[in-house]
């Protein structure tokens, strides 16, 4: 695909989602995976804003929340604006954190392809995703207990009782602010050690080798711990990352409800995760939400048509919003 089919996106992404601003330092960071399309399409972009960019290349990780090697984590903290345009994403990392904390704001872009840059959620309407982000937010704000049930058998609830509850628009425009972006989900860090229940038949796992489940699956959560997997292939494949990366892993880290009618669910692996009346369940690092686990990654479980209650209140019903 030609560059100049996705630059305009690039440039509503920056101008709009980042307020990239001239003069402003911006580092994006790839891999040697990521198409280098949409890398100069990013690139043209700031260039046309009046910024000059700095683009650096590393090799890919498999799964999100796999810290960068030592050269990349510097660059980092050294950049006023950031873009990650990654094979895996990058937010659960400590060189993320640490280039927060230092005032950077930044997109994280994992996953992108050349498709969605023309049809996909990057370009939504912004507006309308925050409209039905703030309403769920609205909705869930305050409340204690969190439970999901899906046809296919998911029964799980999970504690947000005084827990940070965030509100992703799109928009990373204060300091030290960040945005997963195609963006549109509310999300919680629940209470560590804590949630209970069965999940059933992710649409979507966040690794790239194992992305679209083929075969059933279910996730056993006892103490906000997951003790069990049974399916497939890809059920063994997640229950060796887990064995291999220690009990950190198993911390149930993440619960967020998609927002964006713009990203199609199952058609990409970073469109799904956002795809309106979806819910993902995040495994591993939740120290990017406010939590207390720190593990070598962080990966999401993505379903779909769930109903959810938020102490007995009910937001989501089969995948349509009851609050809006």
């Amino acid at each position: 695909m030609d560059i100049w089919q996705m630059t305009p996106t690039a440039m509503r992404v920056l101008s709009t989602n980042l307020a990239l601003k001239r003069g402003e330092s911006l580092t994006i960071v790839t891999d040697t995976e990521a198409p280098r399309s949409i890398t100069a399409a990013f690139a043209s972009a700031a260039s046309f804003l009046g910024v000059t960019p700095v683009v650096i290349t590393m090799l890919p990780a498999s799964v999100g929340g796999v810290e960068p090697p030592k050269a990349v984590a510097s660059a980092m903290l050294g950049s006023e604006t950031m873009v990650f345009q990654t094979s895996a994403g990058m937010i659960h990392t400590e060189a993320a954190r640490n280039a927060a904390k230092n005032g950077t704001r930044f997109l994280d872009m994992w996953g992108l392809t050349e498709q969605m840059m023309v049809s996909g959620g990057p370009t939504a309407d912004y507006a309308e995703v925050g409209r039905v982000t703030s309403a769920v937010y609205d909705a869930m704000l305050g409340g204690s207990e969190i439970h999901i049930v899906t046809a296919k058998g998911t029964d799980f609830r999970l504690s947000m009782k005084d827990r940070p509850l965030f509100c992703f628009n799109g928009l990373a425009h204060e300091p030290g602010s960040f945005s997963a972006m195609p963006e549109g989900e509310v999300t919680v860090c629940p209470k560590e050690w804590d949630a209970e229940g069965v999940l059933v038949d992710p649409v979507v796992l966040e690794r790239r080798d194992i992305a679209f489940p083929k075969q059933p699956m279910k996730v056993f959560v006892e103490k906000g711990r997951i003790c069990s997997i049974e399916g497939g292939r890809e059920a063994k494949a997640v229950t060796e990352m887990l064995n291999e990366h220690g009990e950190t892993s198993r911390n149930i880290a993440e619960f967020a409800i998609g927002t964006n009618r713009w990203c199609p669910l199952a058609v990409t692996l970073r469109d799904s995760k956002k795809s309106y009346g979806s819910f993902h369940i995040g495994m591993g690092d939740n120290k990017s939400f406010g939590g207390t686990v720190l593990s070598p990654f962080h990966m999401d479980m993505i379903f779909e048509d769930p109903t959810i209650s938020v102490d007995d209140r009910v937001i989501v019903e089969n995948g349509e919003f009851t609050v809006l």
